[in-house]
């Protein structure tokens, strides 16, 4: 094994920071590869090669002349697996640094040995996200039926269970950056663990997430409160789209469903859209602008946009909790008069009703048409 120069630099940086000495990581070249004195990075350390070429367990330099490169101080090897994976020193008068010896060199190798857990861990999700890719999008199942069981076995992926599919895309005018596209990933993939013991992979452009079957209350609330959780941690937006039922092994036709309702999220600048959804906003999502406008100002009038925002905000509410107006005063914190007030004043304005079938229907539709014209 050899350490590369990056992981060598971050182990030096968090040395260096909690014990505050000057560090040094050579190879088994004897080539220091990082240092907290960066202008010595690249040069050869005599002393190193020494312990490298003689196994030494430590070498003591005492003065700047004594080794090619070298500095006074304590250097001792590095062991990883037994084996002998680089050189790390400290440098000072040795009577302060030799104390620090021992524990600066085991915390190197507790560092390496992390960074070595880590990037296992790294391999084996790059491994299973390519078995959920071929799985999903490549029909792994029917091509291969042998090794796909063998694989799923190896990933702990129940595959006899019946599935969910949600994918999620990041709805941003500004590119987000990679570094927080990555957090954003690898924070679904911890969310859709804990609340869906499910499975999460990236495309290009999407986070598909592989769910087991529940009802459909548990699978929506979910989400949601994941996409809550992003927008407040990251100040960033996401769109889901959700297929209609789970299904057993093949489940190429529930990826496409999902994709196509996420589709109309990202259209309707929706939060989370069900592919059971799209018969009436699919046809409502493709209405032209200007004939939905001509809808709301059929219903509203002439007064101004701000106005028509208002009062549908108000329908929303009143449709979301179902008429209710203890529910109603809780979510808008008003008395209940006020909102008899608001209910009356509505139908004032548009001459409709919400509290009859045809004011439902028609608040409704204003609602999903309005979607169009923001």
């Amino acid at each position: 094994m050899k350490i590369s120069s990056a992981t060598a630099k971050e182990i030096v940086n968090q040395i260096s920071e909690v014990l505050g000495q000057k560090i040094n990581i050579m190879d088994t070249d004897g080539v220091i590869i990082a240092s907290s004195t960066a202008e010595r990075e690249g040069s050869i350390h005599g002393g190193a090669k020494k312990i490298i070429e003689e196994n030494l367990n430590q070498l003591i330099v005492e003065n700047n002349l004594q080794y090619e490169g070298s500095q006074n101080g304590v250097n001792l090897p590095i062991i990883f697996q037994r084996e002998i994976v680089g050189i790390i020193g400290i440098t000072g008068k040795v009577e302060d640094v030799l104390k620090y010896g021992q524990i600066i060199k085991r915390m190197t190798e507790i560092l390496l040995l992390d960074g070595r857990i880590k990037e296992q861990e790294i391999i084996e999700q790059k491994a299973r996200d390519r078995f959920l890719d071929e799985w999903i999008l490549g029909g792994y199942e029917s091509k291969n039926p042998q090794e796909f069981y063998r694989m799923a076995e190896a990933f702990a992926v129940d595959v006899s269970k019946p599935k969910r599919i949600a994918v999620l895309q990041i709805l941003s005018e500004n590119k987000v950056e990679d570094s927080i596209q990555t957090e954003i990933s690898r924070y679904i993939r911890k969310a859709v663990h804990e609340h869906f013991g499910g499975n999460v992979f990236r495309t290009a452009t999407k986070i598909v997430c592989v769910l087991d079957e529940m009802d459909e209350k548990s699978l929506i609330n979910g989400l949601r409160a994941i996409l809550d959780q992003i927008r407040n941690l990251f100040d960033c937006r996401l769109a889901a789209g959700v297929d209609s039922k789970a299904e057993v092994l093949h489940l190429y036709n529930n990826f496409k469903k999902a994709v196509k309702a996420l589709e109309l999220s990202v259209k309707c600048a929706s939060e989370l859209t069900c592919y059971d959804e799209l018969d009436i906003r699919f046809v409502l999502g493709n209405v032209p602008k200007e004939v939905c406008m001509q809808y709301i100002r059929r219903l509203f009038g002439d007064i101004e946009i701000e106005e028509i925002q208002k009062y549908l905000d108000f329908a929303n509410s009143y449709l979301e909790a179902n008429g209710s107006l203890t529910e109603i005063s809780e979510r808008l914190f008003l008395h209940k008069n006020t909102v008899k007030y608001r209910i009356k004043k509505l139908e004032q304005i548009t001459g409709v009703d919400i509290r009859t079938s045809n004011g439902i229907y028609t608040y409704t539709l204003a609602l999903k048409l309005w979607e169009n014209v923001r």
